[in-house]
């Protein structure tokens, strides 16, 4: 099984206003890094695979770069707990047996807690920068997943 965990292009600077700071659109700098990391990704993703994403508009706009359709998912929102997190990835659990590749599009801090608690069970928050992703891989017995690739827009 295969997780892409990537974390929403640039957008500029958070805004103070919640629902405001939800509508925020990927800025141009923010538009090549999705478009770049999207073409990596399309050519060493299967022919199907599943997106999820933050409905925060520049989760969606990251994500819809992608070649497949996308399935915003609240529990991704900025402010979310590690546990609903979690919840949203196990929601396409399915998929991911038959598939084998789940992306997941959102934001940190959240996407740096469930890296490491999948990757190490740790309750630390790792670091992903705005466009970058964390390719995750596990065997159905194994308890935690492994680094496949941790890659950056600058680097595609």
């Amino acid at each position: 099984m295969n997780l892409i965990i990537w974390r929403h292009a640039d957008a500029g600077d958070s805004l103070e206003d919640h629902k405001q700071d939800l509508e925020r659109s990927l800025s141009e700098r923010g538009k090549k890094q999705a478009s770049r990391m999207s073409r990596w990704l399309d050519a060493r993703l299967p022919e199907t695979f599943a997106v999820v994403s933050s409905p925060a508009q520049r989760a969606l706009q990251t994500a819809m770069t992608l070649s497949a359709k996308v399935r915003p998912e609240p529990r991704l929102l900025p402010g979310s707990s590690l546990e609903e997190a979690l919840q949203s990835i196990k929601v396409d659990e399915a998929h991911l047996r038959k598939s084998g590749h789940l992306v997941v599009v959102g934001h940190q801090p959240l996407l740096g807690h469930l890296m490491s608690h999948l990757v190490s069970g740790g309750d630390a928050c790792w670091s992903l920068k705005k466009g970058a992703l964390w390719w995750l891989q596990r065997k159905d017995a194994e308890p935690f997943w492994q680094v496949k690739a941790a890659i950056g827009p600058d680097l595609v």
